[in-house]
């Protein structure tokens, strides 16, 4: 598995699981954006 592709699938986790915790902010991807 390459680099890119772990980077954007924790992204995704990322994202899905801020998401549950915090659904008004919309996940941590905001930040890094």
């Amino acid at each position: 598995m390459s680099v890119m592709m772990l980077r954007e699938s924790n992204l995704l986790i990322r994202f899905l699981v801020g998401d549950i915790l915090n659904p008004s902010k919309g996940g941590d991807v905001d930040k890094l954006s």
